[in-house]
C-alpha cells in the first residue's frame, strides 16, 4: 500500500458512502520535515477525483533531509481519489548551480488537464548573484513524481509565472520579466513561443483567472504608472494566449490601489476580479505588505470589455485584509476569501470567506473558514504565509488551500467545503 500523509482519514472512513461532510480538512503539508511551507497552489480536476497541491517550502539546516532540500524548493503532493488519500510530500530541488545554496525556488502553480498535473514556478538567486533565474514547466500523470522540468525562461527579473491548458491542448505560462508581461505557449511542453501583453512595459503582477478551461483567457494586471501609481486591468485573449488586448481599466481613478496581487476568475462572459485598497501607502519596503482597508469585487458582464459593477467584499468583523482571492461556484456565484486581522501581529486572525448571493447588490457577513491565523504583513516573517491562498470549485464542492501559522510557521492546510 502507498504511503500517504492524511489529516482525514478517520473522518473519510467513518463518512463512506455517506455525503461529504459540509467541511473538512484534506491535508496539512509535511511539518515534521520542514520549518514552513508558504504560498499554496491548488488544482482539481473537473470530476473532483485528481487534486494536486503545491507550495514553497523552506527547512533549517537541522531539519534538512533528502526529501526536503537544506534552502527553498517547490514542495508537492498529490490526490486520485478526491483527496481521501494523499501521495506523501514530494520536494523538486532547485536546479542548476547553486540550486539549494544561492539559488531557490518560489511561486509554483498548477493546472489540471485530462488527468495530468502540470506544473510552472521559478528560481531565484538570493544576495547580489547576478541573472541565472528561470521559468520552469513539468508534467506528470499520478502517481508518477514531478521532476525539475523544461526551461521556458533564464534571465533576471522573472516573478510569478501562471499557468493554463485550454481544451485545444494549448499550455499557457504567463510570468513577469524586466521588459513586461510574457506570454508563453506550447502544444508539448518543450516547444515555446512568447509575445509580450500589451501595455505591460512599467511591471507589476499579472494573474491569469481561475475557471473551467477555455480557449479565451483572462489575466488580472497590477500596473504601474510612469509616476509610480499603482493601477489594476484586465487583459483578455482570444486564442489560449498567443495575442492580448490591450488592458481594460478595473479599478477607479483615484482608487489607493495597494501593492497586492488582483485575482480573476472567469465562466463565460462573466469575469470577476478582486483588488485591495490601502492607505498604507505602498513605499512600506519590498518586504512588507499594506495592510488592505479595503477589497472590491468587480464584474465584467461582457468578457472583459467593460467594467460593470464594484462592490466591497470586506465586512466589518476585522479592519484589515490580504492576499483575497475570488472562485467562482457553478452557478456562477462568486466568493471571495482573504486573511483578515486587527493590525499587523495580529495573533488572532482569520481566514474568512464571503459570496455575492445571485440577484443580490451587496455581498453577504463574511463567516470563518479557519481560525486563528496571524495576520502577518512582513514578507518572509517568522509566521509569514506567502503572497496568495488558492480556492477553485469542483461541481459543488469549494476546495480552499492556504497557510495555516497558528503554530508560529506557515504549514500548508487544504480543506473542502461542500455547497457552501
Amino acid at each position: 500500500m502507498p504511503r500517504t500523509y492524511l489529516v482525514a482519514q478517520l473522518v473519510a472512513l467513518g463518512c463512506s458512502g455517506a455525503r461529504p461532510p459540509a467541511d473538512e480538512i484534506l491535508f496539512v503539508s509535511h511539518a515534521s520535515a520542514s520549518f514552513r511551507e508558504v504560498e499554496p497552489t491548488l488544482a482539481v480536476s473537473r470530476d473532483g477525483r485528481t487534486l494536486a497541491v503545491a507550495w514553497m517550502g523552506q527547512s533549517t539546516a537541522d531539519l534538512a533531509t533528502n526529501l526536503f532540500p537544506a534552502y527553498g524548493h517547490i514542495g508537492y503532493a498529490m490526490s486520485t481519489d478526491g483527496g481521501t488519500t494523499w501521495t506523501e510530500p514530494r520536494a523538486i530541488p532547485t536546479p542548476g548551480p547553486g540550486g539549494g545554496a544561492s539559488k531557490f525556488s518560489i511561486d509554483p502553480e498548477l493546472a489540471i488537464d485530462a488527468g495530468a498535473v502540470h506544473l510552472t514556478y521559478a528560481t531565484r538567486q538570493t544576495g547580489d548573484e547576478p541573472g541565472g533565474e528561470n521559468v520552469l514547466y513539468a508534467r506528470a500523470v499520478p502517481p508518477d513524481a514531478l521532476a525539475a522540468g523544461t526551461d521556458l525562461a533564464t534571465m533576471q527579473g522573472i516573478d510569478r509565472p501562471w499557468i493554463h491548458v485550454a481544451p485545444s491542448g494549448v499550455i499557457l505560462v504567463t510570468y513577469t520579466a524586466s521588459g513586461g508581461f510574457v506570454a508563453a505557449t506550447s502544444r508539448d511542453g518543450a516547444r515555446w513561443t512568447s509575445a509580450l501583453i500589451p501595455g505591460t512595459e512599467n511591471g507589476g503582477i499579472a494573474v491569469l483567472c481561475e475557471g473551467p478551461a477555455a480557449e479565451r483567457v483572462h489575466a488580472a494586471l497590477l500596473l504601474v504608472a510612469g509616476d509610480g501609481t499603482l493601477a489594476v486591468g484586465l487583459a483578455t485573449s482570444a486564442d489560449a494566449g498567443a495575442s492580448w488586448t490591450a488592458a481594460t481599466p478595473v479599478s477607479l481613478p483615484g482608487e489607493p490601489v495597494a501593492f497586492e496581487p488582483p485575482t480573476c476568475a472567469a465562466a463565460g462572459d462573466d469575469v470577476w476580479l478582486t483588488y485591495g485598497l490601502t492607505h498604507d501607502g505602498n513605499d512600506l519596503g519590498e518586504l512588507v505588505f499594506p495592510r488592505l482597508d479595503a477589497i472590491q469585487l468587480a464584474h465584467s458582464a461582457d468578457a472583459g470589455a467593460t467594467i460593470a459593477q464594484r462592490l466591497p467584499a470586506l465586512d466589518a468583523a476585522f479592519p484589515f485584509a490580504m492576499h483575497p482571492r475570488v472562485a467562482l461556484a457553478p452557478d456562477g456565484q462568486p466568493h471571495v476569501a482573504y486573511y483578515a486581522g486587527r493590525d499587523r501581529g495580529d495573533t488572532s486572525g482569520e481566514l474568512r470567506r464571503t459570496t455575492l448571493p445571485r440577484g443580490a447588490t451587496a455581498l453577504a457577513p463574511g463567516v470563518t473558514v479557519a481560525a486563528p491565523i496571524t495576520y502577518d504583513t512582513l514578507h518572509s516573517g517568522p509566521a509569514f504565509v506567502g503572497d496568495f491562498l488558492d480556492m477553485t470549485f469542483s461541481g459543488t464542492s469549494l476546495f480552499v488551500a492556504y497557510g495555516d501559522n497558528s503554530s508560529g510557521a506557515s504549514h500548508i492546510t487544504v480543506r473542502r467545503l461542500e455547497a457552501p
